[in-house]
């Protein structure tokens, strides 16, 4: 990984400020399968932050529990920071923390 880009995308990602425009910028960048799995391993490690079970969760969104395994590794041995964002995510309410 280049840690230079990397940087760089963490601040270009920092300074989206509008709903659409972050939509578009996604859209452009992945793919739709892309983006569902991405929205699915953040629903997941929402679902874990809020103490449902691998089981309950699986059920829930209809997928695998190695599925749901996967991001209760990423919950539990993920980078700093990373159960802070999944904390301050509430889906209906995502976007009013850069508003």
């Amino acid at each position: 990984m280049n840690t230079k880009t990397h940087k760089q995308l963490a601040k270009l990602l920092i300074k989206i400020n509008n709903q659409k425009i972050a939509e578009s910028f996604l859209e452009n960048l992945f793919t739709p399968d892309e983006i569902e799995e991405i929205t699915q391993r953040l629903e997941i490690l929402r679902l874990l932050n809020k103490g449902m079970t691998q089981r309950e969760i699986s059920k829930k969104l209809k997928v695998s529990i190695g599925t749901v395994s996967r991001g209760a590794r990423i919950h539990k041995f993920g980078k700093p920071g990373l159960n802070q964002v999944i904390a301050w995510w509430q889906p209906s309410t995502i976007w009013q923390m850069w508003s």
